[in-house]
Parts: structure tokens; C-alpha cells; sequence
């Protein structure tokens, strides 16, 4: 019989807080090393082998494929419908939303010819194909909708991390009859393909729909890291007569993209007032390495390598919202595109080190690029650590206060 198929994985959502509905208030509190995390899908199951002791033309049983890992959203706080979040002078740090590896795909199924019969042409099974893998979105905040307003606060080394993709399953092994016999064949069954690994989304916040506001604050270190591409299965042996061959090794999965390190939104409003953006980080995961074909007889193909996706807006990734920024430093983020943004901004009195990726509308006072000189992250004085600007920063007195704080 075939392998079975494994079991998806459950998600996991709200690592350290889950709100439903309704409003929270969050003062001087800190939120940190949390996790919220995706199940990992289950195994395929190995195919059974077949036994023949007459002639035959048989094929065997192919491998169970691999199930799906789950999803994470909100390491350290997910907000699930149109709830009202203010945060105030605190910390949300070194919260992890992890989404779940895709099982691998089962082993193919052998053929024995047990009796030597000259006219069996004996194929191996194909080997299961690997399971996809969940994402993992918001490390730090995972906003589906409502309203979220950080004041005074530092969000800092969260991450969001795709789950792995799968590796395939092995190939079956075929058997023929004995050499004697140019007619029989016995060919190795194909490795099953890797899947691809799963996007990281949002190291720090994650925006779907509804309204940011982060006024005096400080959002660094956080990372999004797509998950690898799994390895595409060994093709099985080709065994037995002159004719044998071997299985051809399976594909490799895609690694896939991280996309904001910082923030990730894909719809509504964001207003970032005197605030810093720094020292995020967006990536994708290496591709799988194709399989190796199977030994045995006439020479086979290895499986074709995945290739690894772009990573967007190491600072911010803005799918469709509308963002303004005054007064603020983006600086010091990576990314394979956007650096500091990728999308579409409003920004006014701001330094953004790199703009390429960025599509800026300027405000009357004009912005800065370049390195603003950033310290590390440290008690600067307030409530929470943020960045201190060197002396002679292009940063200095270049912002101008439009909420009239007292402090910066």
C-alpha cells in the first residue's frame, strides 16, 4: 500500500498576550521572550514494499507525502479583531513567532523479485513529496485589525521566522531478473521534490489592516528570516538485469523571502512621530539542494536546486498602507531590496540613511540621507533604552517637533 500522508500542524498566535476584542492599556510593562509558535507537519509515511515471485510488470507503492506546518502571528502580543491597544513606556523585547517546518515526504517502496523470473520489469516507488512549511509574522505585535499606539516604548530583538520546507522522500528500489535477461528492467523510483520554505513577515509589528501610531519611540534589532528550501529526495537503486536504472533525484524547495524587519503592513494607516527605525534586518532562506540519483545501472539526473527569494524592507515594507514619518531616523537596516523601506512613504524632517527601494513623497522641510551616527542601544534617559545620536549626527536639531514634545 502507498505510504499515508502525515497530519498538518495547529498554529500558534499570541505568545504572550491574545486579545480578541475589546481595549488594553499596557503601562511601564515589560513584554519579552515569548513565543508563538506552528506546529510542525507530520511525516509521510513509507510505502510498503512489494513481493512478486511470478512475471510481471509492477510499479511500487509511492511514499506519503509530507503534511503542512502551521502558522505563528504575535510573539509577544497578536490582536485579532478591532481591538484598541495604547502601550506606554515599556518594552517589548526578544519575542519570537515561529511558523512550523513541513513534514517530510515518505520513503518510496522496493520491488523483490523473489524468484528470478526473467520478464518482471520491477519500477520502485517515487518518493513522497515534503510538506509546506507555515510562516511566522509579527515577532514582536501582530495587529489583524484595530488600533495600536506605541508611546515612549522600545521594540527591540524580536523575530519572525518561516518555517523549513521539506525534504522529499527517498526513491524505492526496482528489481529485474538476472543479468541473463536483456528484456528485464528494474528501475529505481524518483526521489519526492522539496518543498519551499515559508515567508517571515514583520520582526517587529506586523500591520494588516487598521491604524499604527508610534510617537517617541525607539523599533530596533528586530529580523525576519524566510525559511530554507527543503532538499529534494534520493532517487532509488536501480537493481537486478542489463537494463537497469536508476531514480532520478527529486527538487529542491525555494527559499523563501523575509519582508520587514521593523514593520510589515499591507493596508491601513501609520503615523511615526520623532522615533527610530534601526538595525532590522529582512532575509530569505537558502534554497534545498536537489537529490542525487539513486546508484545502480545507466546514469540518472540529480534534482534541480531551489533558488532563494528577494527579502524587501529591512526597516519598513509597506504593501499598500499609508505612512507618514516626521522627524525620525530610519538608518542602519538591511535587506536584499529597501534597505531602510521598500514601498511607498510621506516623510518630513526625517534622515532615511538609504532611499533606494523607497518611493518618498518629501513634506516642506525636506529629509536627509546618510548615516546619522547612531550609539548603541542604551538608558539615554526615559522610560525605555533607545539610540543616542553622536555629536556632529546629520541628525541633530534636523527634526522639527511637530507634536511639540518636551523630550526626544
Amino acid at each position: 500500500v502507498a505510504g499515508g500522508n502525515g497530519s498538518s500542524g495547529s498554529g500558534g498566535e499570541g505568545g504572550g498576550l491574545y486579545l480578541a476584542g475589546g481595549g488594553v492599556a499596557i503601562t511601564a510593562c515589560t513584554i519579552s521572550n515569548n513565543t508563538a509558535g506552528g506546529g510542525q507537519g507530520g511525516q509521510g509515511a513509507a510505502a510498503a514494499n512489494v513481493t512478486t515471485n511470478a512475471a510481471a510488470v509492477l510499479n511500487g507503492n509511492v511514499g506519503g507525502g509530507g503534511a503542512n506546518g502551521a502558522l505563528a502571528r504575535g510573539g509577544g502580543l497578536w490582536c485579532a479583531a478591532s481591538g484598541t491597544i495604547a502601550i506606554n513606556g515599556s518594552t517589548i523585547s526578544g519575542n519570537l513567532a515561529a511558523g512550523g517546518s513541513g513534514g517530510n515526504g515518505g520513503r518510496g517502496g522496493d520491488v523483490v523479485n523473489s524468484a528470478g523470473f526473467s520478464s518482471i520489469f520491477a519500477n520502485g516507488g517515487n518518493g513522497g513529496n515534503g510538506g509546506g512549511a507555515g510562516a511566522g509574522s509579527g515577532g514582536g505585535l501582530y495587529i489583524s485589525s484595530g488600533t495600536l499606539s506605541l508611546n515612549e516604548c522600545c521594540v527591540s530583538g524580536n523575530s519572525a521566522t518561516g518555517g523549513a520546507g521539506a525534504t522529499g522522500g527517498q526513491g524505492g528500489d526496482g528489481s529485474a531478473a538476472g543479468a541473463s535477461s536483456v528484456a528485464s528492467v528494474g528501475a529505481g523510483g524518483r526521489g519526492g521534490n522539496g518543498t519551499g520554505g515559508a515567508a517571515a513577515l514583520g520582526g517587529g509589528v506586523v500591520l494588516v489592516n487598521g491604524a499604527l501610531s508610534i510617537v517617541n519611540s525607539t523599533l530596533s534589532g528586530n529580523t525576519a528570516s524566510g525559511g530554507d528550501g527543503g532538499d529534494g529526495g534520493m532517487g532509488g537503486d536501480g537493481l537486478g538485469g542489463t537494463a537497469t536504472s536508476p531514480g532520478s533525484g527529486g527538487n529542491g524547495g525555494q527559499g523563501q523571502a523575509g519582508g520587514g524587519g521593523g514593520i510589515y503592513v499591507t493596508a491601513g494607516t501609520i503615523d511615526i512621530s520623532n522615533s527610530t527605525l534601526a538595525f532590522h534586518s529582512a532575509a530569505a532562506g537558502n534554497g534545498g539542494t536537489g537529490g542525487a540519483p539513486g546508484p545502480g545501472g545507466t546514469a540518472a539526473s540529480n534534482g534541480v536546486g531551489g533558488s532563494a527569494q528577494t527579502s524587501i524592507g529591512g526597516g519598513i515594507a509597506n504593501l499598500g498602507a499609508t505612512i507618514t514619518i516626521d522627524s525620525s531616523i530610519i538608518s542602519d537596516n538591511t535587506a536584499d531590496s529597501g534597505l531602510d523601506i521598500q514601498g511607498a512613504v510621506t516623510a518630513d524632517a526625517c534622515v532615511i540613511e538609504v532611499i533606494a527601494g523607497a518611493s518618498i513623497t518629501a513634506g516642506s522641510n525636506g529629509n536627509l540621507t546618510g548615516d546619522p551616527g547612531l550609539g548603541a542601544l542604551a538608558f539615554n534617559g526615559g522610560p525605555t533604552q533607545n539610540h543616542r545620536i553622536a555629536s556632529n549626527s546629520i541628525a541633530r536639531d534636523a527634526g522639527t517637533n511637530p507634536l511639540s514634545l518636551t523630550t526626544d
